[in-house]
């Protein structure tokens, strides 16, 4: 938490407009010159206007989050619901996300949470993959 309060956090629960939040992150990076991290929970619930068809829209969500995280130089990190298929398989199958195969393929990291304790690192476009588990306290 100490790392946390030396950055200002903005959070905003009234964006769900794929548009709007990437102007509110370029926004926050033009007023404070910094940002490191945007979370957007969960992806298929934002909306990109003109576009009904879910697998259209997760496709230039995908995109669009892409190119906000190079234009503003920070993490992107987009939540997604996985597939019923890999939540079958519980940590076994391959990353699935449910309507966004483009979110997966676009990602540079996929991580799944397996409770009670498990972070599995899926995709590692810069190595790594495997099992992480975590201290719950």
């Amino acid at each position: 938490m100490a790392i946390l309060g030396e950055w200002p956090l903005h959070a905003f629960r009234d964006q769900i407009e794929l548009y709007d939040i990437c102007r509110r992150a370029r926004g926050i990076k033009a007023r404070y010159g910094n940002l490191a991290l945007v979370v957007i929970d969960y992806a298929q619930n934002l909306r990109v206007q003109g576009i009904t068809n879910i697998n259209e829209r997760m496709a230039l969500i995908a995109l669009e989050l892409q190119n906000l995280a190079a234009e503003v130089d920070a993490c992107v990190i987009a939540v997604s619901q996985q597939s019923n298929e890999a939540v079958k398989e519980k940590g076994k199958g391959i990353l699935n996300f449910r309507y966004a195969a483009e979110l997966g393929h676009a990602c540079d990291v996929g991580i799944e949470i397996v409770p009670p304790n498990d972070l599995l690192l899926r995709k590692n476009r810069a190595g790594a993959t495997g099992k992480v588990s975590v201290l719950m306290t």
